[in-house]
């Protein structure tokens, strides 16, 4: 019996060390990984909820992530974490500087047994919001896709501005809240606004159009073929009325 338990004992020892060493191993590998980032790792699969693309000296120039991790962005150094998770899944894309600089987002479901669906890809002006972008959006049946453009000031976007606009996005939902941003907006209009200028594409009117609008962001010149495919050209003022067209209405 004796003899039986020594070997046992023995045996238990044997399984400690290889158990010690093949944690040290580990550790190593680990660490050894950690201090050579240019190795290069294979994966045939893997699950994550999001990726950061990083530059050598650890500035984000790219996240890669789920809806509920989706970067709420950073404008001149403040990160608006108020906007985390509320702008769907995909890719967000930062400048040189560590600015938001863009992104792609996509998103759908069913609201009301109707679809509820969205997708876009876009580009910042240097400091701004959007340049230039392609879309698609589907709501209770109303569907529209096509390639925009948007004017931007030329003041960049503060920091100051950034600080008030994080602030406010921190604030319970309520009319407390849409207030304050409404007043921020109204106050930095001169490096807040935005103007859509070109139109190309598909409208929820079922219309194939050209659509080129104004500095205030007023359709101006309407090219378009109808969902009874009746080609037409139309001139409009700034209220909207058509004041020529081609052909003539009947």
């Amino acid at each position: 019996m004796d003899t039986k338990l020594c070997k046992l004992e023995k045996q238990l020892r044997l399984l400690k060390a290889y158990a010690v060493l093949s944690m040290v191993m580990f550790s190593a590998l680990v660490f050894m990984a950690a201090r050579n980032p240019s190795k290069k790792v294979a994966f045939d699969e893997i699950d994550v909820h999001k990726i950061n693309v990083v530059e050598g000296n650890g500035r984000v120039r790219l996240a890669i992530s789920n809806s509920e991790l989706f970067p709420g962005g950073t404008v001149e150094g403040v990160e608006l974490k108020s906007r985390v998770g509320t702008r769907g899944a995909g890719l967000l894309f930062y400048n040189d500087d560590g600015n938001e600089d863009g992104g792609l987002v996509y998103g759908g479901k069913t609201t009301d047994g109707k679809p509820d669906a969205f997708g876009t890809i876009r580009f910042d002006h240097y400091k701004q919001n959007e340049a230039i972008g392609m879309s698609y959006s589907e709501d209770h049946g109303k569907r529209e896709s096509g390639f925009e453009v948007w004017d931007q000031s030329a003041i960049p976007i503060s920091r100051a501005f950034a600080e008030q606009y994080e602030s406010i996005g921190l604030m319970k939902d309520g009319p407390e809240k849409d207030a304050a941003m409404k007043k921020l907006k109204d106050a930095h209009q001169s490096e807040f606004a935005w103007t859509p200028r070109v139109f190309v594409g598909r409208t929820k009117a079922d219309d194939a159009a050209l659509i080129l609008k104004d500095t205030k962001g007023k359709p101006r010149i309407r090219i378009a073929v109808d969902n009874a495919n009746v080609p037409s050209l139309q001139f409009l003022d700034e209220n909207g009325k058509v004041t020529n067209e081609f052909p003539q209405a009947k």
